[in-house]
């Protein structure tokens, strides 16, 4: 599958700090750009399920199984997003 992404530069900065920063893991940083970025793509089941998994880093589970679920609602058919919500459940 292609996708193809329409965000201007500005509005794709934030997820890509997000993601730099998560590998860095300078989670309370990378939770801000992720949530700008949700901000400017509130569709996005990518942007909400990376979300989840720095909330779920941070040991915020009950957050990162909101999160996570949003991505699978919003991509049901994405299995990536299903593994990473049982992830979430088995630490509830």
């Amino acid at each position: 599958t292609t996708e193809i992404y329409t965000l201007s530069l500005h509005d794709a900065l934030p997820i890509c700090l997000s993601v730099t920063l998560h590998a860095m893991r300078h989670y309370e940083e990378a939770l801000k750009e992720t949530e700008k970025a949700i901000e400017l793509e509130p569709g996005n089941a990518k942007y909400h399920n990376s979300l989840g998994i720095t909330l779920h880093e941070m040991g915020l589970y009950e957050e990162a199984l909101k999160a996570k679920q949003k991505a699978v609602e919003l991509d049901p058919e994405n299995e990536s997003y299903r593994t990473s919500l049982d992830l979430t459940l088995q630490k509830l």
